[in-house]
């Protein structure tokens, strides 16, 4: 059997449906409230701000470096990112799959930036070229800011290390998911010097 056998298809799409039922049960069942945004019970630093210190910034109830404690944490997709996956096309994963994963990468984003974990958990899998580039951090770089290809982001970035925080999508729409559940407006794209 090959990654391109439609049983094997059909049961990436079944695994990754039920991934997604799992996880909406497990984050309708933890003890999150849906909160506006000007009363944001956790503290997220906005674009080029690195806030102050991390215990300030943690969520409550999570040791540091704690992945697992972290995960039962995420929110659920708020409903307004859910409502721009109409505009999203191509690939075998459905429009949820896809802001969800970015959503949970985005979460996984301002966890590295209030210091709570030293890197994000690797996002799940896509099948579509990413051709937008969020970079929120890199050595260098003063604010976060968004380029449209992978000679864009490393020629930024350079090699990768502790210091690079990035995550590359397929859409815009997926780079807004990640850029809202990071906690920062989506940036402008890059102005080269």
């Amino acid at each position: 059997m090959s990654d391109h056998d439609p049983a094997v298809q059909e049961l990436t799409r079944a695994i990754n449906r039920l991934t997604l039922a799992i996880e909406g049960a497990a984050a309708r069942s933890a003890p999150w409230e849906l909160v506006e945004e000007e009363e944001e019970t956790v503290r997220r630093p906005t674009s080029g701000q690195r806030g102050t210190s991390s215990q300030e910034q943690s969520l409550p109830g999570v040791e540091q470096g704690d992945y697992n404690a972290l995960a039962e944490r995420i929110p659920p997709l708020p409903a307004r990112v859910l409502q721009t996956g109409n505009r999203l096309r191509g690939g075998q994963y459905s429009e949820e799959y896809r802001l969800r994963r970015a959503w949970e990468a985005g979460f996984w984003a301002a966890a590295v930036l209030r210091g709570e974990i030293p890197v994000p958990r690797a996002s799940l899998p896509i099948d579509l070229r990413p051709t937008v580039y969020i970079i929120l951090k890199a050595p260098g770089l003063s604010a976060p800011t968004r380029v449209g290809s992978a000679s864009d982001l490393f020629r930024i970035t350079g090699k990768f290390g502790n210091s690079t925080l990035c995550h590359g999508f397929p859409s815009l729409a997926e780079a807004e998911a990640y850029c809202t559940a990071a906690g920062i407006t989506l940036p402008c794209q890059h102005r080269w010097s």
